[in-house]
């Protein structure tokens, strides 16, 4: 038993310093040999464990993608007009980003390695543009072209992925307030986009995730939190 709870120990501290080094390096730059410093352990544990790297970027990918559907799952469930679930769903896959090695990393290589599937994106952009598209007449101003909307949407999120991994290279472990960020121009462009009962111009949504360090534990002035 204690050999075994030690195994899966070792198991998922090599899971973390693969995604780290996925997420940093991508999947040419990251090595056995990286992530057995990282971890402390011989080569010979880590290919106990995960013979190949395609084994590992494996398990990394089901580990990012799980994280992400109940993330996207939870948040496409609560009951608010599909406008306001859209702009939820956005911030909610960016705190994601910010906070989880794992899913930065299978994001990242799910642009490296089309091949695998499902793609990360479609996780998160396909329910996205759902959502909008519900919102026409709902939400969205008349003659707001819900693709238009949509496509913006994902913009968006990906825009904050490339500001979070810029931040952290040039800030180091420091989590970037994205979120933040992100929540600000959602206000600022449903200004001029929505309208009518289900709009959320008057007030973006903001998770409001567990305090851990470095990452906002509040919205910013005039962003009010989820109900």
């Amino acid at each position: 038993m204690v050999k075994q709870e030690r195994a899966l120990r070792t198991r998922s501290a090599l899971l973390q310093a693969a995604a780290e080094a996925f997420d940093e390096q991508g999947y040419d730059g990251a090595s056995f040999t990286q992530m057995c410093k990282r971890v402390g352990i011989s080569m010979g544990a880590l290919t106990y464990h995960f013979s190949t790297k395609d084994d590992l970027v494996a398990a990394i990918q089901e580990q990012g993608r799980e994280t992400t559907r109940a993330v996207v799952e939870r948040t496409v469930s609560a009951a608010a007009p599909p406008l306001r679930t859209a702009v939820d769903l956005t911030l909610a896959v960016t705190d994601l980003l910010s906070a989880d090695a794992a899913v930065r990393a299978t994001a990242r290589l799910s642009r490296e390695r089309p091949a695998l599937e499902p793609a990360w994106q479609s996780l998160w952009a396909s329910p996205l543009r759902d959502l909008i598209h519900r919102a026409e007449g709902r939400g969205l101003r008349p003659g707001t072209d819900p693709d238009t909307v949509a496509t913006l949407a994902v913009h968006l999120v990906t825009g904050a992925e490339a500001g979070i991994r810029h931040a952290r290279q040039t800030q180091g472990l420091q989590t970037p307030r994205a979120t933040r960020e992100l929540a600000r121009i959602w206000q600022l462009i449903l200004r001029g986009a929505a309208t009518g009962p289900g709009a959320e111009s008057a007030a973006v949504p903001c998770p409001d995730p567990a305090p851990s360090a470095g990452r906002d534990e509040r919205p910013p002035d005039g962003v009010e939190n989820t109900p």
